[in-house]
Protein backbone atom coordinates (compact mmCIF):
# COMPACT_ATOMS: atom_id res chain seq x y z
CA UNK A 1 0.00 0.00 0.00
CA UNK A 2 3.00 2.41 0.71
CA UNK A 3 4.38 1.81 -2.51
CA UNK A 4 1.05 2.76 -4.75
CA UNK A 5 0.83 5.90 -2.53
CA UNK A 6 3.99 7.16 -3.13
CA UNK A 7 3.90 6.24 -7.00
CA UNK A 8 0.56 7.95 -6.90
CA UNK A 9 1.81 11.25 -5.16
CA UNK A 10 4.59 11.09 -7.31
CA UNK A 11 1.95 10.98 -10.37
CA UNK A 12 0.57 13.54 -9.10
CA UNK A 13 3.46 16.01 -8.45
CA UNK A 14 4.92 15.03 -12.03
CA UNK A 15 1.30 15.57 -13.53
CA UNK A 16 -0.06 18.38 -12.16
CA UNK A 17 2.25 20.29 -10.01
CA UNK A 18 5.27 20.31 -12.44
CA UNK A 19 3.08 21.70 -15.33
CA UNK A 20 1.90 24.96 -13.29
CA UNK A 21 5.13 27.05 -11.70
CA UNK A 22 2.49 28.55 -9.46
CA UNK A 23 0.67 25.20 -8.29
CA UNK A 24 4.47 23.89 -7.48
CA UNK A 25 4.94 27.49 -5.08
CA UNK A 26 1.37 26.81 -3.94
CA UNK A 27 1.97 23.33 -2.84
CA UNK A 28 5.24 24.48 -1.67
CA UNK A 29 3.77 27.19 1.04
CA UNK A 30 0.93 24.69 2.10
CA UNK A 31 2.93 22.06 2.56
CA UNK A 32 5.71 24.46 4.60
CA UNK A 33 3.12 26.50 6.20
CA UNK A 34 2.99 25.74 10.33
CA UNK A 35 -0.71 24.77 10.98
CA UNK A 36 -1.79 28.25 12.69
CA UNK A 37 1.24 30.66 12.05
CA UNK A 38 0.41 31.57 8.35
CA UNK A 39 2.90 31.79 5.27
CA UNK A 40 6.63 30.79 5.70
CA UNK A 41 8.56 34.22 6.36
CA UNK A 42 9.86 36.06 3.25
CA UNK A 43 6.62 34.64 0.92
CA UNK A 44 4.83 36.89 -0.63
CA UNK A 45 1.18 36.18 -0.98
CA UNK A 46 0.39 38.55 -3.73
CA UNK A 47 2.71 37.78 -6.00
CA UNK A 48 1.47 33.84 -5.81
CA UNK A 49 -2.15 35.01 -6.49
CA UNK A 50 -0.76 37.50 -9.65
CA UNK A 51 1.47 34.19 -10.24
CA UNK A 52 -1.31 31.87 -9.92
CA UNK A 53 -3.42 34.02 -12.49
CA UNK A 54 -0.89 34.51 -14.90
CA UNK A 55 -0.76 30.17 -15.28
CA UNK A 56 -4.15 29.79 -15.55
CA UNK A 57 -4.82 27.81 -18.49
CA UNK A 58 -7.15 29.66 -19.82
CA UNK A 59 -5.06 32.44 -19.71
CA UNK A 60 -3.80 34.01 -22.85
CA UNK A 61 -0.25 33.82 -22.45
CA UNK A 62 -0.75 30.29 -21.60
CA UNK A 63 -2.97 29.51 -24.70
CA UNK A 64 -0.48 31.13 -26.86
CA UNK A 65 2.52 29.14 -25.22
CA UNK A 66 0.30 25.60 -25.80
CA UNK A 67 -0.58 27.23 -29.41
CA UNK A 68 3.07 27.63 -30.38
CA UNK A 69 4.37 24.63 -29.02
CA UNK A 70 2.19 22.43 -30.91
CA UNK A 71 2.99 24.56 -34.14
CA UNK A 72 6.55 23.65 -34.00
CA UNK A 73 6.35 19.70 -32.74
CA UNK A 74 4.24 19.65 -36.67
CA UNK A 75 6.96 21.18 -38.08
CA UNK A 76 10.55 18.96 -39.57
CA UNK A 77 13.70 19.96 -37.66
CA UNK A 78 14.58 22.51 -39.85
CA UNK A 79 11.39 24.05 -39.96
CA UNK A 80 11.34 24.23 -36.40
CA UNK A 81 15.26 26.05 -36.42
CA UNK A 82 14.13 28.69 -38.97
CA UNK A 83 11.11 29.03 -37.11
CA UNK A 84 13.15 29.91 -34.01
CA UNK A 85 15.74 31.65 -36.02
CA UNK A 86 12.96 34.01 -37.34
CA UNK A 87 11.73 34.42 -33.75
CA UNK A 88 14.94 35.35 -31.93
CA UNK A 89 15.77 38.22 -34.83
CA UNK A 90 11.77 39.63 -34.56
CA UNK A 91 13.05 39.59 -30.58
CA UNK A 92 15.91 41.15 -31.91
CA UNK A 93 14.41 44.08 -33.44
CA UNK A 94 11.88 44.59 -31.31
CA UNK A 95 15.27 45.37 -28.48
CA UNK A 96 15.03 42.56 -26.89
CA UNK A 97 18.55 41.05 -27.56
CA UNK A 98 18.51 38.89 -24.03
CA UNK A 99 15.61 37.10 -24.84
CA UNK A 100 16.79 36.33 -28.66
CA UNK A 101 19.83 35.51 -27.22
CA UNK A 102 18.17 32.76 -24.67
CA UNK A 103 15.93 31.46 -27.20
CA UNK A 104 19.40 30.59 -30.10
CA UNK A 105 20.69 28.74 -26.94
CA UNK A 106 17.60 26.74 -26.28
CA UNK A 107 17.46 26.07 -30.37
CA UNK A 108 21.48 24.97 -30.47
CA UNK A 109 20.45 22.77 -27.03
CA UNK A 110 18.14 20.43 -29.04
Amino acid sequence: MDRRQARARVEFLRNELLADPSAARLYALIQSSPRLGGPPEGSDPEELVRQIHEWHPDSRWVLVAHTLHTFINKLTEDNARDFLKILGSAMTTLGHRQLAEEISAAEEAE
